[in-house]
């Protein structure tokens, strides 16, 4: 939950709709050069990296890196 809370897009969320969005979440372990998504796919997920780090590409160039804090 706290992690949730810690994210700024979420911040303004009341505790029930964080708490069903808990309930509704699932965690997946990716390994290191492992792709997540792949441009093109549809984006029928929503992913919050907890731990480590991934990149974004875009056309086959780096576009955005996001690194896990914890909070």
């Amino acid at each position: 939950m706290r992690t949730l809370r810690s994210m700024e897009m979420l911040k303004s969320c009341s505790v029930e709709a964080l708490q069903r969005m808990r309930g509704l979440l699932t965690e997946v372990t990716y390994k290191d050069g492992e792709y997540v998504i792949r441009q093109g796919e549809p984006g029928e997920k929503f992913y919050v990296v907890v731990e480590g780090e991934c990149a974004a590409y875009v056309d086959g160039g780096a576009d955005a890196t996001a690194a896990a804090t914890k909070a």
